[in-house]
């Protein structure tokens, strides 16, 4: 019996070598043609036909600003301030044209050695939604913008932490639960902290609940139920709130009137990731008799 495991074993790892073998060739081979053919290929389509890419302008535009001092000076000159937003999804290129046409001196060709000129760079972003890493906009190049600006003598610490929208028991709520799981990694600058969040309105009901954990009762029907049927009873519970907060006469502010007031079906929405399973709870509503109104497509 010992044997016949080590014989086991010994065919197991030689499987995972062999494996392992085939799919780094794979991988190889997938990425020459990358290179050599569907690439040349689509440079050539794109010649052919006399068109550039989102990449070739951002890439031309980066080459003229850095090799031509009379481009860098005449643009340089042309524009006053650059704001921009979303700076989390800002990729290498566009870091590098930004900081090229923000320098105070247009001798300078490095991104990295450009000093923005005072009052001239105003950046907003927010690390924790950096999620462009596939198009190499990632935290790492937010955080290195981020310290030239302070190296230039730049404000960086200015966070915005008001919320102008939510009440202050879901902006509590929210900073409890992401004070917990969004947290620095020591070391590294792949994970930004939480910052904590300010409401700016007051609660409109004190008495109410702001944040409702739904979850159907466990039975023997749901526990082997297919995906519909587990949609079908979480579109019930969730059609069944919705009717109970408005019978209920549960409070709401008025934009308009600037005071509460209870709570009308128009107040309500319900937002969906994908649109699968916007008819079960389209019929859920029927069932109970309350109107909506689709908004988005299917």
């Amino acid at each position: 019996l010992a044997q016949v495991k080590r014989l086991l074993a010994d065919l197991a790892a030689l499987r995972d070598t062999v494996v392992g073998g085939a799919r780094t060739r794979f991988a190889h081979e997938i990425a020459v043609w990358i290179r050599e053919g569907y690439l040349q290929a689509y440079r050539a389509a794109k010649e052919s036909r006399r068109l550039l890419d989102f990449a070739d302008i951002l890439i031309i535009c980066r080459n003229m600003l850095r090799g031509s001092r009379a481009a860098r000076t005449a643009f340089q000159q042309r524009y006053d301030c650059l704001l921009v937003d979303e700076f989390q999804d800002t990729d290498p290129l566009q870091s590098e044209i930004l900081f090229l046409l923000a320098a105070d001196d247009p001798e300078v060709t490095d991104w990295r050695l450009a000093r923005p000129r005072p009052g001239k760079l105003f950046v907003v972003g927010d690390p924790k939604q950096s999620i462009y890493r596939f198009r190499r906009a990632d935290i790492e190049i937010y955080e290195e913008a981020r310290g030239l600006i302070a190296r230039a003598g730049g404000v960086t610490d200015r966070g915005l932490e008001q919320n102008f929208r939510t009440v202050p028991s879901i902006v509590s709520w929210v900073n409890d639960l992401f004070g917990g799981l969004i947290q620095e990694v020591p070391g590294t600058r792949c994970q930004p902290a939480y910052r904590p969040i300010a409401p700016d309105r007051g609660e409109p009901d004190a008495q109410a609940p702001r944040v409702i954990f739904l979850m159907p009762a466990r039975t023997a029907d749901l526990e082997e139920a297919a995906a519909s049927q587990v949609r079908q009873a979480e579109a019930r519970h969730v059609v069944a709130l919705v009717v109970r907060m408005v019978d209920e006469k549960w409070a709401v502010f008025d934009r308009d009137e600037r005071e509460p007031r209870a709570m009308r079906l128009r107040d309500i929405a319900l937002l969906f990731r994908t649109g699968t399973a916007l008819e079960i709870y389209e019929e859920a509503l029927r069932e109970r008799d309350v109107p909506s109104r689709l908004t988005g497509g299917r």
